[in-house]
Order: structure tokens, then sequence, then C-alpha cells
């Protein structure tokens, strides 16, 4: 009975262990995976790595080839005639630019020049809309004195005819009185 015990108490174990053997195992076959993996990749990059300093070399050499046809091949009549057009054409869009920038600043000035004209345009309206109110309202008051005068030129006439009236009234009682004594 004691070995049953035992034997119950390490079959638990055992497939634990098992178990533990069987990730271990497969983490070791990964980890495999992954060296290879690696190992080739290395290989890849050290065989691209020759091939660009392969290619580098060429580059090199042919740039070096170019250069020296250049030095040594003269230029010949339509390569100078090429050059000389392109310095032309380079010389009139230079021109041009010129001529550009300083039709863009006269078009300022006169943009700047046509705002301040609106300006004073502005200001000239509102002085004029000003004065003619002022003027509208010095004519009114111009009607007004012109009534007020013919108001009191009409009252002092008839003033002047009641106390020329008045008088002629104290002179004909005086005459009247005078005949009287006489």
């Amino acid at each position: 009975s004691r070995n049953c015990a035992c034997v119950v108490m390490a079959q638990p174990v055992a497939l634990e262990a098992e178990e533990n053997n069987g990730e271990l195992e497969a983490l070791k076959k990964t980890l495999e995976v992954e060296r290879q993996e690696l190992t080739r990749s290395e290989r890849v990059q050290q065989q691209l790595q020759a091939v660009r300093q392969s290619l580098q070399r060429r580059c090199d050499d042919l740039e070096s080839d170019l250069e020296r046809l250049r030095a040594s091949t003269p230029l010949d009549e339509v390569a100078d005639a090429l050059e000389r057009s392109t310095q032309d054409a380079d010389n009139s869009c230079n021109a041009m630019r010129v001529e550009l920038e300083e039709e863009k600043l006269e078009a300022d000035r006169a943009e700047l020049c046509a705002q301040e004209c609106a300006d004073r345009a502005d200001v000239a309206c509102s002085t004029i809309k000003e004065a003619t109110a002022a003027i509208e309202s010095l004519r009114l008051a111009h009607e007004l004195a012109e009534a007020r005068q013919t108001s009191a030129l009409e009252q002092a006439r008839s003033m002047v005819s009641v106390e020329a009236l008045r008088r002629a009234e104290a002179d004909a009682a005086q005459i009247h009185e005078q005949l009287t004594e006489q």
C-alpha cells in the first residue's frame, strides 16, 4: 500500500515533468528554427552588401569614365550653340523677371493710389453731405429770418400808421381848437 501511494503521487509529478519536457522541446525547436533563420538572414545580408559594394565600384568606375570623356572630348559647334542658346534664354528670363517685378511694383503703386483716391472721395462725399445739411439748415434759418423781417416791417408800418394817425388826429384837434378860438 505504501508503494501504491508513491505511485499515485508520482503520476502527477511525472505528468507535469512530461508536459514541461514537451514544452521545453517545443521551445528548443522554435529556438533552433529562429537560429537558422538568423543565420540565413545574415548570409543574405552579406550577399547584398557584396552586391552593393560591387555596384558602387561599377558606379564609381562609370563616373570616372564619364569625367575622362568630358575632359577629353571638345564641345562641338552644336553643343556651343546650345550652350549659347541656353545662356541667352537664361538672360532673357532674368530680364523678364526684372520687368515683371517692375510691373508688379507699378501695379501695387496704382492700387495704392486708387485706394488713396477712394479714401479722399469718401472724405469729400462726407464733407459734401455735411455742407449740404448745413446749407439746408442755413436756408431754413434765412427763410425764418425773412419771415420775421417781413412781419416786423408790416408791424412797423402799421405802427407808423397808427402813430401818424394819432398825430394827425392831435393836429386836427389842435387846429380845430384854434379855429374855434378864433
